[in-house]
Formats: C-alpha cells, sequence, structure tokens
C-alpha cells in the first residue's frame, strides 16, 4: 500500500510533562513522522499549558518524538485508523536530562504573546532586552505598560494596577518599586502575566489590574546559571547572577540583582489662582540629579520526593537607596509681596524589605492539586531631606533657613491562602480557596530647623506625626470553568470581610471601618476559527485607601503646598468590562485588539484648596463616580525570512470624572494615548539588534 494515498485525517493531543514533577512541559517540539515514509513529517508545538493538538496525520502507524531543551527525548508508535482516528494520549512523561538534546526541526514560532482566558502571558526571551535589560526594561517592552522615570507604573494608562512576583502582591509602590524592577535582571524571569480583569482567585485590590512577574526556575540537572553586567553613562551599572543546583529530588536556586546610577530630574510647574480681589501667580522651577540604586536576592529550595508532593521554601531581600540633589526656584506673586525663594535639598533615602514563603503542592491525582502558601514580609524605610533656603521679599532679603525632614516607616504583613483545582478533563475546571491576610503600616514624620547663629538643631514639636495603619482582611473564592464546542467559559465569586484600623499617635485619635463586600467575575471566549478568538471579560475590582491618604497630620514638606488625609476614606470600586479579539497569523504573526470600560463609585481623588494667601492645601475626597473608555491594538509580526521582527501597539482613554464638592457640582474630563514600537532583527549568528 502506498501511504502517500491515505488519507490525513488523524488527530493526536494530550499535555506534555515533567515525569517526576508533573508539572507540564511549555513549548515542546513535536515530530510525527510515518512508519512506511519518512517523508510524511509534521508536528507542532507544546502550548504554555504543556498541552498539545496535532492534525492532518496520515492514518497508519506513526512515530511520534518530543523533545525539550532539558528533557531526554522520547518516542512512541501510534496507530491511527480502525480504532479511530483521534486519539488522546493523556499525560506524556519526559525525564530530565542534563545531556545536550539532539536538535528536532519543527516549523513552530514561539509566541511573544499568547491568550488565556483571564490574561495575557508574554515571553520575555523574544526579547533582545532579556539578555542585558532589567524587569523595568521588559515591562517597558510589554503592550499598554509604562515606567515613568519616578517608578510610577501605569497600565493603559492607569496607575492603579497591582504588581505581584511569583505570585505574590508587592507592598511597593513608586520610587521603591522602580528600584525593585531596576534591581531583577531581565534573564531572571521566566513570563509575565497581564490581567487586566483577573478572576476571582485574586485579591480584588488594583482597580486597572493586575501583573505578575513569575521568576526562572531551571529543570537541568547538575549545576548551570547565567551571569550578566552593563554601563552606561551617569555610572548607570546593573548586574544580574542566577544559579540554580538540581540533584534527585532536590532543586536550589539562588538570584541576585544589581543596579545603580543617576537620572536627572527636571520639573516645572505654573499655577494662577484668581480670588474676588486678587490674581495670585506662582511659577515652580527644579533641576537636579536622582539615584535609583537597588539590590535584590532571592534564595531557597524545592524537595519533591515524589510525584505527588512538593515543598518550597524560599527568602527574599530587596534594598533601596535613593540619594538625590536638587536646585528649586519659586516666584511667587502674591497680596503682601513678591517672593523669590532660592532652595537646594539634598535627600538620602534608603528602605529594606525581608520576606519569606512556604509553599506546599500536593498532586493527589491526575487533574488534581492543592496549594497552601504560607507568606511573611517585613520592611522599613528612612528618608532624610536637608533645604538650604534663601528668601527674597520685594527684592528684600530674609534670614537664610536650614532644616531637614525626616520621614520613617516600618511595615510588617502575613498572608494565608489555600487554593484547590480540580480539572475533569480539558474542558471542565473547578477552583475554590480561602486567604487570611494581616498587615500594619507605621509612618513617622518630623521636622527639625537648625540655628545658622549658634549651629544647633532642634526638633520641631508641633511637626511630629506619628501615624499607625491595620488591616485585616478575610477572603473565600470559587471558579467554574468550561468549555462547548467553540464557547468557552469561567464564572467566579469573592467574598471579603475587611476590617480596618487607624490611629493618629500624635492627636491621639483612631478611625475604623469594616466592610463585606462580593466581586464576581466572568469570562467568555469564542473560537472563530483556528487563531482567532473572541473574548469577554467582567470582574469588579477595589481601591482601599493607603496610610498616607487617611493620615489626618498636614504635611508641611514644601510650605506652598500642604498634604493632608482623610480619615474617612471609603474604598473606591470599580466594574471593568472589556472585549477583545485576538489573531495569530501565518509564522507566529499575532494581531490584537481590546475595547474597555470601567465604571467606578466612591471615587478617591486629590481635592486642592488654595488660601487667600496662595497656599495650596490638597487632601482627598470620595468624590461621586468616574468613567473611564478605552480601545488598545497591538501587532507583532516577521518582517521578511531573516528573523526580524516588528511590534506596534498603541492605547487611546478617555476618563471622565463627576462630582459635587460644597454643594457644587461639576465635570473633569481628559484623553490620553500611548503609542509603542519595537524592531530587532539578527545581524550575524549570536548578535542582533
Amino acid at each position: 500500500m502506498d501511504p502517500t494515498k491515505l488519507p490525513k485525517i488523524g488527530v493526536l493531543q494530550g499535555v506534555l510533562v515533567d515525569s517526576i514533577s508533573r508539572q507540564a512541559i511549555p513549548y515542546a517540539a513535536i515530530k510525527i513522522t510515518h512508519s512506511m515514509s519518512e517523508e510524511l513529517v509534521t508536528g507542532g508545538m507544546t502550548d504554555e499549558n504543556g498541552r498539545f493538538k496535532v492534525d492532518q496525520i496520515t492514518l497508519g502507524p506513526s512515530i511520534v518524538e518530543f523533545a525539550s531543551v532539558g528533557y531526554k527525548s522520547r518516542t512512541m508508535t501510534v496507530r491511527l485508523g480502525r480504532s479511530g482516528v483521534e486519539k488522546n494520549l493523556g499525560q506524556v512523561g519526559l525525564m530530565v536530562s542534563s545531556a545536550q538534546l539532539d536538535e528536532v526541526v519543527v516549523e513552530a514560532e514561539r509566541q511573544f504573546m499568547t491568550n488565556e482566558i483571564d490574561r495575557k502571558v508574554y515571553d520575555p526571551s523574544k526579547l533582545i532586552l532579556s539578555k542585558t535589560g532589567t524587569a523595568s526594561d521588559i515591562l517597558e517592552s510589554i503592550p499598554n505598560v509604562e515606567l515613568d522615570m519616578d517608578g510610577n507604573l501605569t497600565l493603559r494608562g492607569s496607575s492603579a494596577v497591582r504588581i505581584m512576583i511569583d505570585g505574590r502582591p508587592s507592598r511597593f509602590t513608586g520610587e521603591d518599586l522602580a528600584a525593585l524592577l531596576a534591581s531583577l535582571p531581565g534573564n531572571s524571569i521566566e513570563r509575565v502575566e497581564v490581567m487586566t480583569n483577573p478572576s476571582a482567585k485574586y485579591d480584588p485590590d488594583g482597580t486597572a489590574g493586575m501583573i505578575n512577574i513569575v521568576l526562572k526556575k531551571s529543570a537541568l540537572q547538575g549545576l548551570n546559571g547565567s551571569v550578566n553586567a552593563s554601563y552606561s553613562g551617569l555610572n548607570r551599572v546593573q548586574a544580574g547572577l542566577n544559579l540554580n543546583y538540581k540533584v534527585d529530588q532536590f532543586n536550589l536556586f539562588f538570584n541576585a540583582g544589581h543596579s545603580s546610577g543617576l537620572y536627572p530630574r527636571n520639573n516645572w510647574s505654573h499655577r494662577e489662582v484668581y480670588t474676588a480681589t486678587d490674581t495670585l501667580v506662582s511659577d515652580q522651577r527644579s533641576v537636579g540629579l536622582g539615584g535609583r540604586n537597588g539590590n535584590n536576592i532571592k534564595t531557597g529550595f524545592d524537595w519533591t520526593p515524589n510525584d505527588q508532593h512538593t515543598l518550597t521554601v524560599q527568602g527574599t531581600l530587596n534594598q533601596r537607596l535613593s540619594p538625590n540633589i536638587s536646585t528649586n526656584t519659586i516666584d511667587w506673586q502674591t497680596p503682601f509681596g513678591d517672593y523669590t525663594i532660592e532652595q537646594g535639598t539634598d535627600r538620602f533615602g534608603n528602605g529594606n524589605n525581608l520576606s519569606g514563603d512556604l509553599i506546599y503542592d500536593y498532586k493527589p491525582q491526575k487533574g488534581e492539586e492543592l496549594n497552601v502558601r504560607l507568606s511573611y514580609t517585613q520592611g522599613g524605610r528612612d528618608d532624610l531631606i536637608q533645604f538650604e533656603q534663601d528668601t527674597l521679599l520685594d527684592n528684600t532679603k530674609l534670614p537664610s533657613l536650614r532644616y531637614s525632614t525626616n520621614q520613617v516607616g516600618d511595615q510588617w504583613e502575613f498572608n494565608l491562602r489555600t487554593d484547590y483545582t480540580k480539572k475533569w478533563d480539558q474542558d471542565r475546571k473547578l477552583e475554590y480557596g480561602a486567604s487570611a491576610i494581616a498587615r500594619e503600616d507605621f509612618d513617622g514624620f518630623s521636622r527639625s530647623n537648625t540655628d545658622l547663629t549658634t549651629n544647633e538643631t532642634t526638633i520641631d514639636p508641633l511637626s511630629i506625626n506619628d501615624f499607625l495603619y491595620s488591616e485585616q482582611v478575610y477572603g473565600a473564592y470559587t471558579n467554574y470553568g468550561f468549555k462547548k464546542g467553540s464557547w468557552g467559559f469561567q464564572l467566579g465569586l469573592r467574598a471579603e470581610q475587611a476590617y480596618i484600623d487607624a490611629n493618629q499617635i500624635s492627636q491621639d485619635s483612631t478611625f475604623s471601618n469594616d466592610y463585606f463586600q462580593l466581586y464576581p467575575s466572568g469570562f467568555i471566549t469564542y473560537e472563530l476559527a483556528r487563531g482567532r478568538e473572541l473574548n469577554f471579560s467582567y470582574s469588579r475590582r477595589v481601591r482601599r485607601p493607603g496610610g498616607r491618604e487617611l493620615n489626618p497630620f498636614v504635611d508641611y514638606s514644601d510650605p506652598f503646598n500642604l498634604r493632608t488625609g482623610n480619615p474617612y476614606l471609603l474604598p473606591e470600586f470599580t466594574g471593568s468590562y472589556e472585549v477583545g479579539y485576538t489573531h495569530i497569523l501565518k509564522k507566529g504573526s499575532t494581531v490584537s485588539a481590546n475595547v474597555y470600560f470601567r465604571d467606578k463609585s466612591q471615587l478617591i481623588t486629590w481635592y486642592s484648596t488654595v488660601t487667600d494667601e496662595g497656599i495650596n492645601l490638597t487632601t482627598f475626597e470620595n468624590l461621586n463616580s468616574g468613567e473611564d473608555i478605552g480601545l488598545d491594538a497591538n501587532f507583532r509580526g516577521k518582517l521578511g525570512n531573516k528573523g526580524a521582527f516588528l511590534t506596534l501597539g498603541g492605547n487611546y482613554f478617555y476618563s471622565q470624572v463627576t462630582g459635587t464638592v460644597d454643594g457644587i457640582g461639576w465635570i473633569n474630563s481628559g484623553a490620553g494615548f500611548g503609542l509603542n514600537t519595537m524592531f530587532s532583527t539578527p545581524l550575524w549568528k549570536g548578535g542582533s539588534l
């Protein structure tokens, strides 16, 4: 019989896993050769969950070969025909090997972005920056994610995004977050998961969504690792080290990163305030250099005594140093005269964070998994700013001032969560779990004045501000997902009880707010054709006010811009809706587009008033409502046949806030957009641009 005349209607599917840990093996190569003709070859690749489905296989006996870096290749003979043209191989296990695998060539391109029902997963190895850059560089290369010079990270134009590392929420924000991301080497990142509508499994914090950075763990036996370093202008240094040692049941891992350097900081602002009798004008200019220095160390071990049990113990140390030197000029026109203020500042900021995790994974049988995670984090910060100030009032010099402000903080967090997953087949999945979070955050502030005659420094007792914020959140959730033909569904519900307590120690006043809330989520996908998918999603999110937003003490760090918190702030809630389309074209090119809408209630917004003397006082209020609507579109594809890639993306959003302040209704609206592009091409063997 001529095998070339047999119909190509066979289908093979299954899941490729590590034979010991039973963890899925993503992006492994599959080669299928007909036993009667070596010319009849087809193949494919496993997806991010280790799943594979290869069709158009010639009927009859075929040899199936599986191969992945770090594993021994495996072959098996499969016959399709009389017993059926489709066959599910179930779980196919590969043994780990320290030897180099023979190359298996299959025409399949690992995607930079893959779609899951509740997230987009990005593979940093497709980026040149993953070899020499940092986590900051990786995030800035992901569509709709931006990170500015001050470390403020936004997703689709919103800063209300939650950052997680290996599934654990990070407590860092602003400069602390920037230092952490800059100290994480890019080549230590396995993948980045972007969830604009996270499911009920996750904490509902972060109204714009979540970004989860998953770090690498090697499956290779023996000792292996990598090292990288780079240097650029203004003494910017980045370095990283990844080590892994695996012997039988034990896997030891160690990651370390360092970043340092100086960054120019130039700011300018102009403000005009119109009162019944006067116009108050102020101009502020600032020129300086800021440092963003950080160190990050993570180490631990995995113990896998058998296929069912895995125990992980790991610890992480983060350190942040933030030196800053600047010169500020303030021109201020008031009814009492015209001021010109020259102010020099010298800042010494440092912070540290130490965390530990105990993780237990139990897989009693195929498709069933229990995960228990216990985490504890403790950290502190200390920021000292020294000021030298000269003031002119109507060209008359006033006495010079020398003073300093000191902000200190200590915080701890305890987190216990349990997650259970049951999969009956590839089309049905049930998840449920519970969590308990307890955290405490202390903030302290004081100002010291120096007498330039005696050079004596004393603390201003009226400036002392000690504030303690405590939070306990208990939650439980369930998710159920299933597929029906071309449709996929996942529905979830999370219930949370929160207990909030705040203590303004300096003013001997306490505040509390306890509340119970439900957070539903839903996802629907429809496969139009192979590689073309529509998705619809909804989730309810929350933004809880932070300690500094609640603290009623007035911050006099900038005498012309005062700031105070509002202890009566309520949480802000968001209903997030999204419709998306993804099309995977030939040769691995990808096109995606999403329309999103966010409906906000009890919106937390800064609110400023100006005194008759022209001093700006900022606080926070729960304004009535707000809406965001936006569109993002992205393309990534090959250019030519030499391995060049082009990435284009953009995001446009419109925001509107409606509120009533002092009995007066008002509407504030604005729009913004962002564009990004990236081009990469090989130059020579081992080199690329």
